[in-house]
């Protein structure tokens, strides 16, 4: 049997943690504004303010195209193709998302 080494984080969809306080994927990026607004004191604060002046610029656009920007599965895979593509901030949005990712989970989660 081979074995995977390395830094790798495996994420279970279907609610898999949502049992430890985790909110699901419709509701990730609503949890995360509410802890942004209420905690001062957040790690990566700068990164939670980025993401949603990033994601809010682009609402207007949402008219236009199907995606959904509450939704944490569109919005990271809008991060990842800006930065693949290397579109202007790409870089900062996706590594911007991962860090309000980590400091949402490590607020919600018992």
């Amino acid at each position: 049997m081979s074995q995977i080494t390395g830094k790798t984080v495996y994420i279970l969809g279907a609610g898999a943690s949502h049992h430890t306080g985790a909110p699901l994927l419709k509701d990730f990026l609503v949890a995360a504004r509410n802890i942004r607004e209420s905690k001062r004191d957040l790690k990566y604060k700068d990164s939670f303010d980025r993401t949603f002046e990033w994601i809010d610029s682009l609402r207007g656009s949402s008219y236009y195209v199907d995606f959904d920007l509450d939704n944490l599965e569109h919005v990271f895979s809008l991060a990842e193709m800006c930065k693949q593509l290397n579109i202007r901030d790409g870089e900062l949005h996706s590594s911007d998302l991962r860090y309000l990712i980590l400091e949402t989970l490590d607020n919600r989660c018992k």
